[in-house]
């Protein structure tokens, strides 16, 4: 019979860090000592192995507890394991081995980790392998000190239950209480599994009508490229025809475009020489519009303007004097008319939009001044009753005397600058027609070559167009020499027909392209499927085996 041969400790309540092993006989039954030897201690190590899950059981609030807590200049322990060694001579406990090893680890945690024989296992295998070698986890498979006059007290069910307890008949009703909630678990699972088998048979029975209307399609699909190949194969000399008048249209497209494309570069180039021969142009206007002879020009010009303000001041002074002279002799008169013509020649010099004209009207005012002067002159000795005093037409006459002379001097400037002036604006003229000669020509260079890129653009396109179709027709014809084509067939022939498998493609309606790979991927799970519900027959039955 299956025997404990040997229990080990290691860090499991006050056993310490150290490993402790304590070895037993066939023949022992109990374990005695003085109070503190660490019997209780021992007991609570074997229950603690083979899987004892109430801490309180083993006189600890939580399994953390069971730790060695350290003392006496011991540290505490990191983790509490307990061996039991179970004697398998006689082959009790269905191992292949002579001696089976239990062994439960427990950390800091509380966590526990079993292994049989060193290898780890799960609590529900050290369970099975226990109740097979007749050692139970109810609290009477080791009876502590105290508990024999407890046994004395008992009623006779309760000694009952003891004894069905130590013989094995508690654990008997447990594992078929779990038995059958495992069947009825089981049963739950064999219905889930049916009713995926029933959809997936559905699903199956369905795919294998797509796949064979997908093997309509692919028929019917291929007699209908068969027949469109036909059309192809007679259309071959059309397009044969039609690739070399696209070659011959590439060919002078080509040509076209070069041609183009130079006379372009070449206008580009004129419009660059053009565009730097202007902006010379232009730096020289700039340049001769802020030359001397120009501004001194410009300087007489504001002189003249001055004067002119003076003979406007000394004209209101004449108005009055006019004024006054209007009863005067024929002199007078003649005074009179001869202010009004210079007012005249001073608003012509005002309007002058060029040197002749203010040189003109300079003359004419020069002319005008002498009249004046001869006309005061036979007013001097004249007396007149009422008229202004000799010495108001002496300071006129000085003042008209002065204006002369700056006039005069004013003339002889403008004619020395005036050369100048009109060689520097001849000079600019001949600037600025030779910028509007290159501008327009500019403009209209700039306009060829919007042109001339218009040209190359449209040119490229229809380049761009042409070869597409080249490539188009080349590989045409290149998937069209390898076609045969039945002889006697005639294009309606082959028209009538594409039109028939046409209409039959659309009247096989909405095609699913995978079937075939979705049959596979169901018919595989099927399978699978049907598998794990053998397996679960299986298992059911072993249930229902171990019940009865």
């Amino acid at each position: 019979m299956v025997y404990i041969a040997r229990l080990e400790l290691q860090g499991f309540k006050s056993f310490g860090n150290f490993k402790t092993s304590v070895s037993f006989d066939p023949h022992f039954t109990c374990i005695a000592g003085k109070n503190g030897s660490g019997k209780s201690t021992l007991v609570e190590a074997l229950r603690f192995v083979i899987g004892e899950m109430s801490a309180k059981q083993m006189r600890a609030e939580r399994f953390s507890d069971l730790l060695f807590s350290g003392g006496n200049g011991f540290k505490p322990a990191r983790f509490a394991e307990v061996s039991l060694y179970l004697d398998n001579g006689d082959g009790g406990i269905p191992l292949a081995s002579k001696e089976v090893i239990i062994t439960r680890r427990m950390d800091k945690e509380g966590k526990c980790t079993y292994y049989i024989n060193g290898r780890r296992s799960s609590r529900q295998e050290l369970m099975d392998l226990i109740g097979s070698s007749k050692f139970s986890l109810g609290e009477y498979s080791f009876v502590f000190q105290g508990e024999v006059d407890n046994l004395a007290r008992m009623t006779a069910i309760q000694r009952r239950e003891l004894l069905d307890e130590m013989a094995g008949v508690a654990e008997f009703e447990e594992k078929k209480t779990r038995a059958l909630q495992e069947l009825e678990e089981v049963e739950r699972n064999l219905e889930v599994r049916r009713v995926q088998l029933n959809g997936l048979e559905g699903r199956i029975r369905e795919l294998q009508t797509e796949m064979e209307r997908l093997a309509e399609y692919r028929k019917t699909e291929g007699e209908l490229e068969q027949v469109r190949n036909w059309l192809s194969g007679v259309q071959y000399m059309e397009y044969k025809r039609e690739l070399e008048e696209v070659r011959n249209k590439l060919s002078k497209a080509d040509k076209r475009k070069l041609e183009l494309e130079e006379a372009l570069e070449r206008t580009r180039k004129e419009i660059q020489r053009l565009r730097k021969e202007r902006e010379v142009a232009e730096k020289s206007i700039s340049k001769k519009q802020q030359s001397r002879p120009l501004l001194e020009l410009e300087g007489l010009k504001g002189a003249i303007r001055e004067l002119e303000e003076q003979v406007l001041e000394e004209d209101r002074r004449r108005r009055e004097l006019e004024e006054q002279l209007m009863k005067a002799p024929q002199p007078l008169i003649e005074f009179r008319s001869l202010l009004e013509e210079f007012r005249s020649a001073r608003r012509r010099i005002e309007d002058a939009r060029s040197l002749e004209e203010v040189k003109k009207e300079l003359t004419r005012i020069e002319q005008i001044l002498d009249r004046i002067d001869r006309t005061l002159q036979r007013l001097e000795g004249a007396e007149v009753r009422g008229l202004p005093s000799r010495s108001e037409y002496e300071n006129t006459l000085s003042k008209l005397q002065r204006l002369r002379e700056r006039l005069d001097h004013l003339k002889n400037e403008l004619q020395e600058k005036a050369g100048e002036a009109e060689k520097t604006k001849t000079e600019l003229q001949t600037l600025h027609r030779r910028v509007r000669m290159l501008e327009n020509r500019l403009n209209r260079l700039e306009k060829r070559e919007r042109n001339l890129s218009m040209q190359v653009s449209e040119l490229q396109l229809e380049i761009s167009a042409l070869r597409e179709r080249k490539g188009e027709l080349e590989g045409e014809l290149k998937h069209l020499r390898e076609v045969r084509v039945p002889q006697n067939l005639e294009i309606h022939q082959l028209e009538r027909k594409k039109e028939e498998l046409e209409r039959k493609l659309r009247g096989l309606g909405p095609i699913n392209f995978r079937a075939e790979e979705d049959f596979k991927k169901q018919e595989r799970e099927y399978q699978e499927l049907l598998k794990r519900y053998q397996k679960l027959v299986e298992e059911k039955s072993k249930i229902e085996e171990t019940i009865r």
